[in-house]
């Protein structure tokens, strides 16, 4: 069994949207600093995402701004330009472990079924093309989603402290399951 260490930074507010955009904002610029002051080589799970996939923000909100995109698309650009960000910023080569999103928790008296199932649906396709694009970056992937999915893409609730947040144990156990590409 392996131990480590861990020190976490928070870029509160973080989105994939936001590293990955093309011009520089407060984001990038806190995000770089704190990744860059990491020892080289270290092994780092970088956890941004779960609020790109929110109802009342991210690329579901972008999407309801500009009806005439399409989502998948606007899932496909916010994953490649976030995952090439962190590539092109990986100068002290560091081993990088993507966390997925996990399924999400939220109470669903006041949804509509459509908007759930659009939701559940970009978490899917997010946690795909993450998972997919993080291997052929040589990057691992650590599976939320099918830890905190009860088999229809929704919360188990075996593994959530709130509404968007797991439990450390859920991470414990990904983590346990996770095979790290080295």
């Amino acid at each position: 069994k392996n131990y480590y260490i861990c020190h976490s930074l928070l870029v509160q507010g973080c989105k994939q949207w936001d590293l990955g955009a093309t011009k520089i904002n407060k984001f990038k610029i806190k995000f770089k600093k704190l990744f860059t002051s990491i020892p080289k080589s270290s092994l780092v799970l970088i956890s941004i995402g779960e609020i790109d996939c929110r109802l009342d923000s991210g690329v579901i909100k972008y999407k309801n701004k500009y009806p005439k995109k399409n989502l998948t698309k606007i899932i496909e650009v916010t994953v490649e330009r976030y995952l090439n960000y962190i590539f092109n910023i990986n100068s002290n080569n560091h081993c990088i472990i993507i966390q997925g999103i996990p399924c999400p928790n939220i109470n669903r008296n006041k949804i509509p079924k459509e908007k759930i199932n659009e939701l559940i649906n970009v978490i899917k396709n997010f946690n795909l093309l993450l998972r997919e694009k993080s291997s052929k970056m040589r990057f691992s992937f650590l599976d939320l989603h099918k830890l905190t999915d009860r088999g229809d893409g929704f919360s188990n609730k075996k593994w959530h402290l709130d509404t968007y947040h797991l439990i450390p144990e859920a991470i414990i156990k990904s983590w346990n399951e996770m095979k790290l590409i080295k």
